[in-house]
């Protein structure tokens, strides 16, 4: 396929289109670097980009070439996840190393799910992300492999942000010596000219129907308002983001937030929880073809972490922590092998007043809760007859605690009491401390650029404003 460098809309123009206003997963410097390109434009140049080398730059196995792939003699696929993550793209593999698409993996994950040949699978990848759109979708894909076949990754040399989000749904992440993982976190690149119009005399007219229409343009300069709806969609996709990494890492949410979206490059990458090792692409196929995780295809990592290290099953790198006995117990033989199933339901039980009393064990830390749980704990809150005419507190004790359900109803219910009784506007006063949040929010220079809130005639409500506001007062938008 040629880039266009003729007459008519090119590469940069498609590519400006996908990402230009657009949440990014990607890491800050490439996707700065990456919107310069497309401003320039140099992407218009003619370009030849062979989809018969697509994915080719491993030299294991013997390609594939109508998957995009390769595959090894003993049944290993190797899967290429280079460049640009785009949402959608009718090709297999990377695209020459340009970039890859999140529906060709998707496609190439279910024709591996379906092939008997394919033992396993590893995820080639060097790319420093892309499109937040299709992102989740395809870890959906990928699960789907996942419990099929066993599924290997490493950064080879950059995972980053939406490539990172693809690794790190693998039963197993390495990386290399050198490699630069992480960078979890959602990103929007805006650019203004209107400073640059005004020097040059120059008054650019946008007519539009719809308050928010013009919201973003490059011919002005970002609006409070439009500030705030980019922030408010950039923070939901992050959350999405911490919540996924932290399931399929085995490591708190929290945990992932105090990344702070940096990068770890090498045995860093593992102290923090981010990969599993250290190894290059030759010692991880030895690690592969050794069978290690094959028949741990369905096997649930378990992690502990205590000043930087990880202990997890099936990594024989690492250093591992092994459980201490209680104060009161002996420490048990080291090569005291397991009981079967089978053959323990055959040992009588022990009558309690027969066994000797046992010091209290501690317990492990509940899990966090999953995805799925937190959406179900939101939805029976907000959706429950006590939030009836009290959305605003609702919404506050379901997506800014952690409260449970039987919690949040009976504060819901003293809440209408108390509003019943003292015949005030309950709803203004449950809205005090989410206004204030609000406020301190695009306070930040990091979340505000210095941007005033809207005044006058030009003044836009934005959805964080009109969240925040009381029910009464609310304005439709």
């Amino acid at each position: 396929m040629q880039g266009s460098g003729g007459p008519g809309p090119g590469l940069s123009y498609y590519l400006g289109s996908k990402v230009s206003n657009q949440p990014l997963a990607m890491e800050a410097g490439a996707a700065a670097q990456l919107e310069a390109a497309i401003r320039t434009k140099a992407f218009d140049d003619k370009l030849s980009l062979s989809l018969g080398g697509a994915g080719m730059s491993k030299f294991a196995g013997s390609p594939v070439r109508s998957g995009g792939y390769r595959v090894t003699t003993d049944g290993i696929a190797i899967v290429p996840v280079g460049g640009l993550l785009l949402d959608r793209g009718a090709w297999l593999g990377d695209y020459g190393g340009y970039m890859t698409s999140y529906e060709g993996l998707a496609e190439q994950f279910k024709k591996l799910a379906k092939d008997d040949a394919i033992k396993s699978v590893v995820l080639d990848i060097d790319s420093g992300g892309g499109m937040a759109a299709g992102l989740f979708d395809l870890t959906d894909a990928l699960e789907v492999l996942k419990s099929k076949k066993h599924v290997t990754a490493i950064a080879a040399n950059l995972s980053a942000s939406a490539a990172y989000a693809i690794g790190c749904t693998a039963h197993e992440f390495f990386v290399t010596r050198s490699s630069t993982v992480g960078s979890i976190g959602v990103i929007i690149i805006h650019t203004s000219y209107q400073q640059m119009f005004d020097s040059a005399g120059i008054e650019p007219t946008i007519i539009h129907a719809g308050a928010h229409k013009a919201d973003g343009n490059i011919y002005q300069a970002l609006t409070h308002s439009a500030r705030s709806e980019m922030s408010a969609g950039v923070d939901e996709i992050y959350e999405s983001f911490v919540e996924h990494v932290a399931k399929q890492r085995g490591i708190t949410a929290q945990q992932v937030r105090d990344t702070q979206a940096r990068t770890y490059s090498g045995n860093r990458a593992v102290e923090t929880g981010l990969a599993d090792g250290v190894k290059n692409f030759d010692e991880l196929l030895k690690y592969v073809r050794k069978g290690t995780g094959k028949a741990e295809t369905s096997r649930k990592k378990t992690t502990s972490r205590k000043k930087g290290v990880r202990a997890m099953s099936g990594n024989q790198n690492e250093n591992v922590q092994q459980p201490q006995p209680a104060a009161n117990e002996k420490a048990p033989a080291a090569s005291v092998p397991s009981v079967p199933a089978a053959a323990a339901a055959s040992v009588p039980s022990v009558p309690a007043a027969a066994a000797a009393p046992l010091a209290p064990v501690a317990q492990p830390a509940p899990a966090a809760p999953s995805a799925s749980d937190e959406r179900s704990r939101i939805k029976a809150i907000t959706g429950s007859d006590e939030a009836k005419g009290q959305s605003a507190l609702a919404d506050h004790l379901a997506f800014d605690t952690d409260m449970s359900v039987d919690a949040a109803k009976a504060m819901l219910v003293q809440a209408s009491k108390d509003k019943a009784s003292a015949g005030t506007n309950e709803a203004n006063s449950q809205q005090a401390g989410l206004n204030n949040a609000l406020a301190q929010q695009m306070a930040d220079p990091a979340n505000s650029a210095n941007i005033s809130p809207d005044s006058g005639e030009s003044k836009k409500q934005s959805f964080a404003d009109f969240a925040a506001s009381a029910p009464a007062n609310r304005k439709r938008i």
